[in-house]
Formats: structure tokens, sequence, C-alpha cells
């Protein structure tokens, strides 16, 4: 069964070709006419007609637009199209809706060329007739410049068309993911407001302590005058744990219901129906009275996570995201955001970059999936931090999850690797093991559940207490000031992330010297590549971190000279010492960060900062050619000369690489232009 599962990698291999003729002939023996439904025989029918239903195969009215790319889905999770001057981004597993249609977001990075006549024009003028709307961002009423449409790729790509005269060609246009909870749950039947801080409340009593438990929860202020929204299944806001401080706010669109601002009296707006009331306990946490850090911040229902489950869409995501963007009047504000998918989306990193510019910190859960198996062809949840979204986005801050009594990183916890190629996404760490809190089975009521989910709560609440104190503090101010009040050297086994554990008192800790990273080098895995897969080492955009981890030296990723790769985010990004220790520390003024040298040319001169990179001919339809490119950097790369305007360009490590679907290579010398630009 292993070795068919990395057949499916490479549909051109001959080999998979049999395969796909096997899965072909079982498909149409499932859909026999013969077989009736209700018989046991015909169980794989009755799967595979659900398969049919939900969009998991082609349907025939796609097949002519999918025959050039069905080989690289195969291979790839995310697969980028080329369509004229324009990038799709594609996903295998992507979020489809009850009626089959995929979503699509459109955003543009300029936000200052940007205004609602052109959201509204990609809504209307542009809008192809099988395409429906979902979502309008209006950035002249402080939303984001982004858009949502529901339909098939032949309708995104005359949507593009329809638009390309004002449509920006650095334009972020992608499918819809799928958003989720994905917490191990435990629960509890003990009751809500009876007792003191005691040993089911410790995670409260963890964080206002340097070492141990006191049985006190003790903070320096209580986040009055702070708006904590809570992005996720929605808040039974009628819990008396809240105190009349819970508002429904606002629910994403999930088909058929439509997106909606939630008037603050309207109960049912934003409820929380999760099987385990995930969102009502992660505000319980945020800012309950007795099971909260904040005890006195506003919270807010920003439901985009449906039915008892908890699934949802990053169109969803971006949705609530433009709703906080929206209300500049809630401010200070901080997001918490328990939530999460694998998969990388430029749009929700777009959207959190805006907020977090805009004074709005996003609070990330880093990923309950650190016991998933370490293979790249698996296609689900990785164990690392930085192959999901919001977790991977660098100006979120997100949360791995410690046990009690020991301070150990939770197994379930998604980690970063220690070694020096790969990155770390982890900011810090905070409780989330037997986390009791409200539940949404009554008004009174509570239970007990495991995850980083819980952990991400308790950072939320403390940035709101940073609020109250500092409530003009920028996020840069903010996070620098919680990361330096943070407890160093405290969690046991943080593998690759920073040692930092929440602290919410006003005194700092000093931090031990940090050893030298150990030698780059690559792990046995890295070895097996070739055992498993027909695909080039070192290529391939969606491997990327398992290269990092596991084939930094083989394929460029070890870092030469500067600064080591994850450097200690307690300190500003410039060589003055540290300030000594004391015992309250003012919010500090933000540090500015010296702006990336432009990159020169390397052939012939282009653009300011602009390389131009000499690809030459192929006969195989993927070359990569070593440019000298920073591995730590990011770049965005497009082909010059491209007669057929369907090459995809992508940067791994130090490489530059070309592909093209179903092409025996191409003949013409192909060159490439490289940008540097700056990923936050």
């Amino acid at each position: 069964p292993f070795r068919l599962q990395l057949l499916n990698f490479d549909i051109a291999h001959p080999r998979m070709r049999i395969l796909t003729l096997i899965q072909c002939l079982l498909v149409g023996a499932a859909l026999n006419d013969e077989c009736q439904p209700g018989m046991e025989s015909c169980s794989m029918a009755e799967e595979t007609r659900t398969m049919l239903a939900r969009g998991h195969l082609t349907s025939l009215q796609e097949v002519d637009e999918e025959q050039n790319n069905d080989a690289k889905r195969s291979s790839a999770q995310t697969l980028v199209i080329q369509h004229g001057e324009h990038k799709i981004t594609t996903r295998k597993n992507g979020f489809l809706r009850a009626d089959g249609k995929k979503e699509w977001m459109i955003c543009l990075p300029s936000s200052d060329k940007c205004d609602h006549a052109l959201t509204h024009k990609l809504v209307t003028d542009c809008l192809p007739p099988e395409m429906t709307v979902e979502f309008e961002g209006n950035p002249d009423d402080n939303g984001l410049c982004c858009v949502a449409l529901a339909g098939h790729e032949s309708d995104i790509k005359r949507e593009i068309d329809n638009c390309r005269d004002v449509l920006p060609k650095d334009a972020i246009i992608e499918q819809s993911r799928e958003t989720r909870v994905p917490e191990d749950l435990r629960e509890s039947t003990e009751s809500l407001l009876e007792d003191p801080v005691d040993s089911s409340l410790w995670g409260l009593d963890r964080i206002d302590d340097r070492s141990g438990q006191d049985n006190d929860f003790s903070p320096p202020g209580t986040g009055a005058g702070v708006h904590i929204f809570v992005m996720d299944t929605g808040i039974r806001v009628s819990h008396t744990d809240f105190g009349n401080r819970a508002i429904p706010a606002f629910e994403a669109s999930f088909h058929p219901n439509p997106k909606q601002d939630c008037a603050p009296t309207d109960l049912q707006c934003a409820k929380d129906e999760n099987s385990h009331g995930h969102g009502t306990h992660c505000a319980g946490t945020a800012g309950g009275t007795k099971y909260g850090v904040a005890k006195s911040a506003k919270l807010y229902a920003v439901k985009v996570l449906f039915g008892v489950k908890g699934r949802g869409s990053s169109t969803g995501v971006v949705e609530g995201m433009d709703y906080v963007s929206r209300k500049t009047s809630l401010r200070p504000a901080v997001i918490s955001a328990s939530l999460g998918g694998p998969g990388l989306s430029a749009a929700e990193t777009l959207t959190v970059n805006k907020l977090t510019s805009a004074g709005v910190l996003v609070v990330a859960a880093a990923g309950n999936s650190g016991m998933a198996e370490d293979n790249p062809w698996s296609g689900g949840f990785q164990p690392y931090a930085c192959t999901g979204t919001p977790n991977a986005i660098p100006s979120a801050i997100t949360v791995g999850a410690i046990d009690p009594k020991t301070d150990e990183q939770a197994s379930y916890s998604c980690w970063d690797s220690t070694n020096p190629g790969a990155n770390s996404c982890i900011d810090m760490f905070a409780p989330g093991t037997q986390i009791l809190s409200a539940t949404n089975a009554d008004d009174t009521g509570s239970r007990s559940m495991d995850g980083t989910s819980m952990a991400t709560p308790h950072v939320s609440g403390a940035i709101a207490l940073l609020l109250e104190e500092n409530p003009k503090g920028s996020s840069s101010q903010i996070e620098r000031t919680l990361k330096a009040r943070a407890t160093k050297d405290a969690v046991k086994n943080p593998k690759g992330s920073p040692n930092l554990l929440l602290y919410v008192g006003r005194d700092t800790a000093t931090a031990k010297a940090r050893p030298a990273p150990g030698p780059c080098s690559d792990t046995q895995k890295c070895g097996m590549w070739d055992m498993y897969s027909w695909a080039p080492k070192c290529q391939g955009k969606q491997f990327e971190y398992w290269f990092r981890i596991h084939c930094a030296k083989t394929c460029g990723f070890c870092p030469k000279g500067g600064p080591v790769p994850n450097p200690d985010p307690t300190q500003p990004p410039v060589s003055t010492p540290a300030p000594p220790p004391q015992t309250a520390v003012p919010m500090p003024t933000p540090t500015a960060v010296p702006t990336p040298t432009p990159l020169a040319p390397t052939t012939e001169p282009g653009s300011p900062g602009e390389m131009i990179i000499d690809i030459g001919s192929s006969s195989e339809p993927e070359k990569c050619v070593d440019a000298g490119l920073d591995p730590f950097k990011h770049y965005n790369c497009e082909a010059v000369n491209d007669s057929s305007g369907s090459k995809m360009i992508y940067t791994f490590g130090k490489q530059v690489c070309v592909s093209e679907s179903f092409a025996a290579g191409w003949k013409e010398n192909l060159k490439a232009t490289c940008k540097e630009y700056d990923y936050r």
C-alpha cells in the first residue's frame, strides 16, 4: 500500500499511467448501471458517487480545461497555473461548497492602487454568468481589497480575461482552502462559578509565575477597554462567565447562507453550534470572568467555522478579517484565531499583514498534528508548524502548547525543526493541555480541552493586558514587549522554536546564552528520496520545508554567514546589546529594520533590484538553475521570453526553476527576471 501511494506521485511515469488506468476501470465498474444502491457489492459504487458529487473527481464539463494540469495535481497539493500575465493558485483538496462549486479569491497587494470602484467591477462587469459572488471588499470603508467568487476553474479564467485591463499582474488569485478545528478534546463535568483558582485552572496559575504554580492568578490588569475578536465557531454569548461582555458580531458566508454583520441583540447570529463548544471555550480562556486572562475585555463572536465539526473556508477567514478591518472604532484590538488547515495562502497572508500594520495583532494556533507522520507525500496535515495557515504567516503570533506540571511541549503540538536550514514559525508557548473553560452546552457549564487552540487565547488575553497598558502601542511594540517579558528557557523540548513561555507580569527574565547552532547537514531521510520518488531532489515548491529539514545541505538551505536563521525574538534586529533586566518594563519604541539591499543584476541590466537569470533550453518538462539566491529571502520571478505562456516559474533555495505541463521541454533560450520582495 505504501508503494502504491508513492506511485501517485507522478502521473507522467509509465507505471503511474497503468495505475491511473486501473483507477479509471474501478470507477467505471463502480458506476455500472447493474449496480443498485444498498447492495453490499455496490458499496464502492456508492462511495464513488459521493466522491463525484462532492467534486473529488473532475466533472465532465471540466475535462478540457483540466487535462493539461492533471499530471501536476496528482503530485502537488498546490498548483500555480500561468494564465496570460496572471498566476492562478489551485488546490488538489481545496474547499468545495455544498453545490460542488469551488471558491476563488482575488486580492490586490497594493491597497493604495485599489478602491471600491475596482472591487465592484470585479464582481459586476467582469463576472461570468456562471459565477456567483461570495464577498466584495470595500477599501474605501477600511475594508480589504479582495473579492471572493464561486465557480469552476474555467470561470475564474474568464473572470481574469474580462478584467485584464484593470487587474495588475501581481494580483493574488487563489482557490480557497478548507479551514477547520482539529482538536483532540477531553471533557470535564466541573461546574462554573464555585472555587478560587485551583489545579483545574492551572493554565492561568502558570502564566503569572516564573516557575511552578501558587494557586493564584494575579495579573497586573484586566484588559478593560480592549476588544478581542474570537475568530472561531461562534460564542454562546449568554454564558454567565462572560458577564454581558460577549457580543455576536459577524458570520462569514457558508453556502447557501451569505455573510452578515450581527445585531448585538441577536443571540442566534454567530451562535456556537460546534459539538465541543470550541469557540465558546476559547473565548472563555481569553476573557472569561473565572476562566479568562483579560477579565474585563469585550469579546466579539466572529463565526467563520460551521456545523458540529467546525468546518469553513479561507474565504470565510478573509471575510472575518475584513470585518475587523472595517470596525476601526473597536480599538485597541486583537484577533484570536484558533483554527487552520494545511497549505499556505497568499490571500490570508495579505490580510493578516494588513491588520498587523494597522495595529491589530493576529494570534494563531501552531496546529495539533505534531505526531503526524513526517511524510512529504501524505497530502494531509504535517507535523511542522510552518506548513499550515495562518500559523506559518510571519506577522502572526503563532502559539505552541505545553503540558501541565512538566512545562514540556505537548506531544500533539506542531513543531519547528532544529536543523539550521529550516525556518521557525512558532513564536512562543502557553498552557494547552487540560484547559478548563466555558462550554456552549448551557449558560453555566464548563469543559476541559487539549490543543494549541487552548494555548492561543491565553496569549490573546495577555496581549489585551498589554493593550490596556499601552492603548496606542503599535503591533511591533506590543509583540516585542510580549516576548521580552516571557519566561525564558522554561519549556522542555522546544525543538527548533524560541524557548519563550507566556508570562503576564511586567518584569523581564534574562535568557541563558544560546548555544551555537549545530552543523547544517542532511538527515538519513534525504537519501530515501530517490528510492521512493521519480521527481528530482530539491525541486517542487510544495516539498520545500521537508527539504529544509532533511536535505538542507544538498539543496542549499544551509545559512552562510550573517545571523542564524532563528535569532533571539526578544531582541530588536540590530547589533547593539540588549538592555539589562528591570522590574517594570515600559513599552519600547519600535526599532527601524533596515531595508534589504537590492539585488544586483547577474547577466544584463534590468529594473532596479532585479536579476535576469539565463534558464536556457531544456529537453525535460522541468529545469532548475543555480542563481545564487538567498534561501532565507523571498523572490518574485517571471519568464521574459516565454513563447507558449504556459510555463511556471518558481524559486527553490538558491535555484530558479521552470516547469511546463505535458511538454517535452522547450527550444527557446528562456530567461527569467527575479526581484526580492518583503514577505511580511
